[in-house]
């Protein structure tokens, strides 16, 4: 069922694939951010899940293309003038954790998928009052 459901389900699509070595490819990912320093990108590959992203891509890239994956770049563009660029990989523990994290991803997808429960918030109406910060000083 987990293949089928990879197979069927999940697609990467990388910006760019350079052929390196024997049978190896330095798969390259562009992303347009305010910052692209490489303290507050690490910052942003955190806060958005970049690292399972990358893991995701180069298994899914090895699985469909037959070959090695030597390297994952982001190449971050910032959008406003004068539109700085910089570019970064990460190191191999980070790739690894975010393997973990997408594949258990994918079991809790799957799980969700053949029992047709899908885990939320209340499907009650919740009774709710302004946090006291939004009723001003008394």
């Amino acid at each position: 069922f987990r293949r089928v459901l990879f197979r069927s389900l999940c697609r990467c699509r990388p910006d760019w694939e350079h052929p390196c070595g024997d049978n190896g490819v330095i798969l390259l990912d562009v992303k347009t951010c305010g910052d692209a320093s490489p303290a507050e990108f690490a910052r942003q590959i955190a806060r958005k899940n970049y690292h399972h992203q990358a893991a995701f891509y180069i298994d899914g890239f090895e699985k469909a293309s037959g070959k090695k994956v030597r390297e994952f770049v982001f190449v971050q563009g910032e959008v406003n003038w004068p539109h700085v660029a910089g570019s970064c990989a990460l190191y191999p523990e980070d790739i690894e954790m975010g393997r973990t994290l997408y594949r258990r991803n994918l079991e809790t997808y799957a799980r969700c998928l053949a029992a047709n429960e899908w885990p939320g918030y209340s499907n009650k109406v919740e009774l709710v009052s302004l946090p006291s910060y939004a009723k001003g000083a008394k």
